[in-house]
C-alpha cells in the first residue's frame, strides 16, 4: 500500500512540474548586458553568432549582417507567440557577403532569431532577441 501511495506522490509531483514547465520558461530574467542600438551578426553552418542580444522595445537598431558561411543563410526575427515575423533581407546573403538594416521591435519580450532558409533551423540556427520594456531600456 505504502509503494502505492510514493508512486502516486511521485507521479503527482511529475505532472506538476509539466504543467509549470511552461510558466518557468516564460519566467526567465533577462540577459545583464545593457540594451544596444546596434548589433552585427555573424552567420556560419549553422550558427548565429552573437546567439543573444538585448534591444530597446520600440527603438530602431542598426543591424549589420556578414554570411561568413559557404551557403546562402538569412535572418529573420519572430515573436515567441508567433504573431509578429519579420525577414531581414529579399533576396538571401551569399556567402561572404555583408548588409545593413533597421530594425524595430515593437513588443517587449524574447523574440526569437533564426535564419528562415529550409534546414538551417533545425540545425541550430537560432538565437534571442532580448527586447525590454520602454521602461527598462535604459
Amino acid at each position: 500500500m505504502r509503494t502505492f501511495r510514493a508512486l502516486g506522490i511521485v507521479g503527482a509531483v511529475g505532472l506538476l512540474a509539466l504543467a509549470l514547465a511552461p510558466a518557468l520558461a516564460t519566467a526567465q530574467e533577462a540577459p545583464a548586458q545593457p540594451p544596444t542600438d546596434t548589433v552585427t551578426f555573424t552567420l556560419r553552418e549553422f550558427s548565429i553568432s552573437p546567439a543573444q542580444v538585448v534591444v530597446g522595445q520600440g527603438q530602431p537598431i542598426t543591424v549589420t549582417v556578414t554570411n561568413l558561411g559557404t551557403t546562402p543563410h538569412n535572418l529573420a526575427v519572430m515573436t515567441q507567440d508567433q504573431a509578429l515575423q519579420q525577414t531581414l533581407f529579399d533576396p538571401v546573403l551569399q556567402p561572404g557577403e555583408t548588409r545593413t538594416t533597421t530594425l524595430t521591435l515593437p513588443n517587449a519580450g524574447v523574440w526569437q532569431l533564426y535564419s528562415p532558409l529550409p534546414g538551417d533551423t533545425e540545425q541550430g540556427m537560432t538565437g534571442e532577441i532580448w527586447v525590454l520594456g520602454r521602461g527598462a531600456a535604459s
